[in-house]
């Protein structure tokens, strides 16, 4: 292999694009195979999920819970722009599509799972002492 450049007729060429072969017809089978699922899911995000959202969202930011407040914003929104004429908030696409999804699992309101620390009262995860 002088000057580090393969030949159509190495064996070594050969090989890795046969790889690269198979792990292209992989990952196009799994694409066909996860837009099927998506196609078939029961999770659908509709326009009276997006309004349940809101209306959860609102009371979450307007409740007496700072930590909570504080919680759901980070959540969502990555940057908040600041200019004389408007202000920009932007976040993760994804972020706020798992949220809006999540709404769905919730019947009295979405429960924090990022969080490892989070807890509803300081005491909620600790057991009595024996």
């Amino acid at each position: 292999m002088p000057g580090g450049k393969f030949k159509a007729s190495d064996p070594l060429f050969s090989r890795k694009h046969g790889e690269l072969v198979e792990q292209i017809a992989q990952v196009k089978t799994d694409v066909v195979l996860l837009e099927r699922q998506l196609a078939n899911s029961e999770r659908r995000i509709t326009t009276q999920l997006i309004e349940r959202f809101g209306e959860m969202m609102r009371e979450t930011l307007r409740g007496d819970d700072p930590s909570l407040r504080q919680y759901y914003t980070r959540a969502i929104v990555s940057r908040v722009e600041v200019g004389d004429d408007q202000i920009r908030i932007s976040g993760s696409t994804k972020a706020l599509e798992h949220a809006v999804g999540r709404t769905a699992d919730a019947p009295d309101g979405p429960v924090p799972n990022i969080e490892r620390e989070w807890r509803a009262r300081q005491d909620s995860n600790l057991r009595p002492q024996a």
